[in-house]
């Protein structure tokens, strides 16, 4: 239907272009409903017109608007229950992320245009690809999977399923809204090789900043071209001079001075020192427990590792049966594997009792989704606490950035081991 209506509208508006209009058309009693499709009809001969510099008839409305009708069109359904999960999506995030959006009408706009037509796509199976999904997921996958987690608990009570590029849409308009609110501040590394030297420093910075800020890259020549206001701090590993700027001069290696000169330079606000000490808090490890961590396992596929462990976690009672098929509904609508070898997988919290974290080191890598896996955070977050994601999933992102954290773990060889390196600064 939308392939022919588009066909329709092409030649419709290349003929009324050619100064070719629809003549004669037998006109239908005006009523609520054919009102909505003739106000359709002329919005879209409207933008093309002033687009292409053509006039159209009001034949030529009628016409569109009875295809319109004929081709099964229909206004998107305006339910009550869409303004109340935009209401309750803002409050869940806002607590989850630990930001406050209340007063960010701009996202509480773009939600309630965006959330209604995305039920109805998922309720109607009409997959909407974003082409940036990969992209958000990498660089923004703390945003991601809380609204994610978050967002799973509205699955059964709307009878659709959550899929990543959807996500993705959301995670953009959070992620602006973030940016909007200064909560992230963008850092600049400035080392004088460039790339390679800056991986290691962005790591360990990562380590020591929240997860909320982003960063950005350059060598010494690179300076002039850039404009350096935008950044809110800079941190070079070779001596520079920047005008009005406060530059921290680091070694590559990040040594624990170096550390302490970034937590106390005067580019950090005051208001983020609790964002500091939450990072450190290793909040994860309240919820790891050392009967849950499996270390040299022989899972072969993630299918497996979900049946095994997620029958455990019910016979604990840390939740219900139905939640492994959760995880597996959740693996199929896009994959939680990252490039360094790890897997977050969740599952929908309203099937979790309890709140627990299930680590696992397996003996060899297997391919989980796109990647090979051998470490996997099975995260399991009931509702009550959801205030507690942001504080989860920041940590076990601080692992994952850290290559030299994920060897350690890599390394342990009991479960004792691997509990008190997870805990470990």
């Amino acid at each position: 239907y939308v392939q022919n209506i588009l066909n329709i509208f092409i030649i419709l508006v290349f003929r009324v272009f050619k100064g070719h209009h629809i003549e004669e058309i037998k006109k239908s009693e005006a009523n609520v409903a054919t009102v909505f499709f003739e106000e359709s009809a002329v919005r879209l001969l409207h933008k093309s017109a002033l687009r292409l510099g053509f006039s159209y008839t009001n034949e030529d409305v009628q016409y569109l608007s009875l295809q319109l009708i004929s081709n099964r069109f229909e206004p998107l359904p305006e339910e009550e229950i869409d303004s109340v999960i935009v209401e309750q999506l803002l409050s869940r995030v806002s607590a989850a992320l630990n930001i406050n959006f209340a007063s960010d009408q701009k996202l509480e706009e773009q939600l309630k245009n965006h959330i209604p037509p995305m039920i109805y796509r998922l309720r109607t199976n009409n997959k909407t690809e974003n082409p940036f999904t990969l992209q958000i997921k990498n660089e923004f996958s703390l945003t991601f999977n809380v609204i994610w987690v978050v967002l799973s608990e509205y699955e059964r009570e709307l009878g659709l399923s959550f899929n990543e590029d959807e996500i993705a849409f959301l995670t953009m308009y959070f992620q602006a809204a973030i940016e909007r609110a200064r909560l992230n501040r963008k850092i600049l590394i400035v080392c004088q090789m460039g790339i390679a030297t800056s991986e290691l420093l962005i790591n360990r910075i990562k380590n020591v900043l929240p997860s909320l800020d982003s960063f950005e890259v350059a060598s010494v020549p690179e300076l002039e071209q850039m404009t350096l206001e935008d950044y809110d701090m800079i941190i070079s590993t070779i001596k520079i001079d920047i005008p009005k700027k406060e530059v921290i001069l680091v070694s590559p290696f990040l040594t624990k001075e170096d550390i302490e000169r970034i937590k106390h330079s005067n580019s950090l606000p005051a208001s983020e020192n609790k964002v500091l000490e939450f990072v450190r808090a290793h909040h994860l490890m309240k919820f790891v427990t050392k009967d849950l961590i499996y270390v040299n396992t022989n899972f072969s596929s993630k299918e497996e590792l979900i049946d095994q462990v997620g029958e455990r976690l019910i016979q604990k009672n840390y939740v219900s049966p139905s939640f492994r098929q959760t995880v597996l509904e959740r693996e199929e609508l896009g994959g939680t594997d990252l490039p360094s070898g790890t897997a977050v997988p969740h599952g929908n919290s309203t099937y979790v009792n309890k709140t627990i974290i299930v680590v696992v080191k397996n003996k060899k890598k297997f391919k989980w989704n796109k990647y090979y896996v051998d470490l996997i955070f099975l995260i399991c977050i009931a509702k009550q606490d959801t205030f507690q994601t942001r504080n989860i999933l920041s940590d076990i992102y601080n692992i994952i950035d850290n290559n030299e954290h994920l060897k350690q773990l890599r390394d342990s060889t009991t479960n004792e081991m691997l509990y008190r390196r997870i805990g470990s600064d």
